[in-house]
């Protein structure tokens, strides 16, 4: 934390040409120049970077229980990098997987976090980025009870972080699928930047699923889809993370539409289900775990509304979570 504490001093302002430029890490100035060209690497090489995928390396805060896990990885000369591995079938098609890659590696930003590589071998897809050394805005803003973070660098990521959607949307990159308080990680200096990894698409087709409610924009809820102004409602919702220092309940959510109870939703999320509106039985399904965050019964619900979606791994991963609710209040019980 005291690299984030020495970057809040002298906080420039973004509109001030003249303000000072601070001088870039020397990590990255050696990422810019040697990846200024995009790179399709080699399973083998990814492979020996990561110990074989080894769970040591993850890094991402959901672990290996994430759809998609990203790794520590160490390719030759010492050079360190983050590997995003994404679950299997989610990438049918590799070219189109490395069209998609190739457009968002060829964004550059002192506020991006760097796309350099990606490789799509048999059935891996994994993306290569800047690994950045001093974890999440989550970790410190969630997790440093003891050392709040200063209001100064508060102000200053949402600032950075602005400045970073701002261009993305000049150059044509508009969708940020789940933009959240993880997608924000801090460099060698101890400054914000956006990860890219939220600018590809999680799977081939375009369906964003976050399991993250707080953040989840509400024509997700209607739709199952993320559109160019959902950006605008994640980052409202981080702007609030930022101002109460606390994690948003995925209770706010509630005010979105009428909500008579889980029961209700539930009974016509099955309704939809029956008659082939997938769409709106997500709606439903996750409306009732708005309502009661541990329901087994939402959570299975979710799962079949998002298999018939074609969404597979985020079927799998609702089905896990529900059964493991499930077990939970059968615990409960016996005691």
């Amino acid at each position: 934390m005291g690299c984030l504490h020495s970057k809040t001093a002298n906080l420039p302002s973004s509109d001030d040409p003249s303000a000072p430029t601070k001088p870039e890490s020397v990590n990255g100035d050696q990422v810019e120049q040697e990846n200024q060209n995009f790179k399709e690497f080699d399973l083998t090489e990814l492979r020996k970077a990561t110990n074989g995928f080894s769970p040591s390396c993850i890094v991402s805060e959901g672990g290996e229980k994430a759809p998609n896990v990203v790794y520590r990885g160490k390719l030759e000369g010492n050079h360190l990098v983050a590997i995003k591995r994404f679950s299997r079938q989610s990438w049918p098609d590799a070219q189109q997987f490395v069209v998609e890659a190739t457009g968002v590696g060829k964004l550059r930003n002192k506020r991006l976090v760097s796309l350099i590589g990606c490789c799509a071998e048999g059935d891996e897809r994994l993306l290569v980025a800047e690994y950045m050394p001093n974890d999440t805005l989550s970790k410190h803003l969630f997790h440093w009870e003891k050392q709040p973070l200063p209001w100064e660098m508060r102000v200053r990521i949402a600032d950075y972080i602005a400045q970073a959607l701002d261009h993305c949307y000049n150059e044509n990159r508009k969708i940020y699928h789940d933009l959240n308080a993880y997608r924000i990680l801090f460099d060698e200096e101890g400054d914000p930047r956006l990860s890219t990894f939220g600018l590809m698409k999680n799977s081939s087709d375009g369906k964003s699923y976050s399991t993250n409610l707080a953040y989840t924009p509400p024509e997700f809820l209607r739709t199952g889809r993320v559109i160019p102004e959902s950006v605008i409602f994640s980052y409202g919702t981080i702007l609030l993370d930022l101002l109460s220092g606390k994690h948003i309940p995925p209770t706010h959510l509630v005010g979105i539409m009428p909500v008579p109870s889980a029961t209700v939703f539930a009974r016509r999320a099955f309704s939809y289900l029956m008659t082939d509106q997938q769409e709106l039985a997500l709606r439903d399904a996750m409306q009732a775990q708005v309502c009661i965050p541990e329901w087994p019964t939402a959570f299975y619900l979710q799962a079949l509304a998002l298999s018939k979606l074609g969404m597979e791994s985020d079927a799998q991963d609702m089905l896990s979570d529900g059964a493991a609710y499930d077990a939970k209040r059968q615990n409960s019980w016996r005691c």
